[in-house]
């Protein structure tokens, strides 16, 4: 599985990445107590959605252009 994350000025966590085994996307808003307050799963284009309602600019090119291309999240 690959995990990622960035901060998000509300106090949130926005948590995203791709379940291997599983073969999908997923996504989490994480409160400050660290509870899930809202996820997803499914498609690049579930994750890529949400993505763009939140703000590419927050998500490094690298990982838009995986999940646009359908591969696995790589770090670098």
């Amino acid at each position: 599985m690959s995990r990622h994350q960035v901060q998000l000025g509300n106090n949130e966590t926005f948590a995203y990445g791709y379940d291997h085994p599983l073969g999908v996307y997923f996504y989490q808003y994480i409160d400050e107590n660290e509870d899930v307050v809202r996820e997803g799963e499914g498609s690049a284009s579930v994750l890529l959605t949400e993505i763009s309602e939140l703000g590419q600019k927050l998500i490094p090119m690298n990982h838009l252009m995986d999940i646009a291309m359908d591969l696995p999240i790589r770090d670098s």
